[in-house]
């Protein structure tokens, strides 16, 4: 029966992470910036084996996900547009305060004004990869 074991990477895996990425062209420019340690200083390389042999290596940084937004409904199209500008700033000093977050995302669909907004005036950008995602609180034990 194999072994599987999981682990941080070390030093002597650069090459072998190099060799793999260069090797898949599914994995793009974009997708190995986003993994590197100055694009996201937090990165931590996890690497799977198979009987002591390399299998799998994923890098994994936190990013913070604005899950929704709640505006006030008699707030004008003009302060929400302010007050929107104002949170995200507000949350790229903390992402930057709290540790070495680098990636703000949100959850949103093309047709809300403020997606168009954040990614027209705001710096956000359409990700042209599709989401998915493991919530690990189902995995967890029911607390009574």
């Amino acid at each position: 029966m194999s072994n599987y074991t999981f682990r941080l990477a070390e030093e002597c895996d650069a090459e072998m992470v190099n060799h793999w990425v260069s090797e898949n062209p599914q994995i793009s420019l974009e997708e190995v910036r986003a993994g590197s340690k100055e694009q996201n200083p937090s990165t931590l390389y996890f690497i799977v084996e198979r009987d002591g042999v390399p299998v799998v290596f994923a890098p994994v940084y936190p990013q913070w996900t604005f899950a929704h937004l709640g505006f006030s409904p008699e707030s004008s199209a003009e302060t929400r547009k302010q007050a929107l500008r104002t949170l995200v700033d507000g949350t790229i000093a903390m992402a930057i305060q709290m540790g070495n977050v680098r990636e703000l995302t949100a959850l949103t669909l093309p047709e809300f004004p403020v997606a168009r907004f954040a990614v027209e005036q705001l710096g956000f950008e359409w990700e042209p990869r599709q989401l998915i995602r493991l919530d690990i609180n189902k995995l967890l034990p029911k607390q009574s």
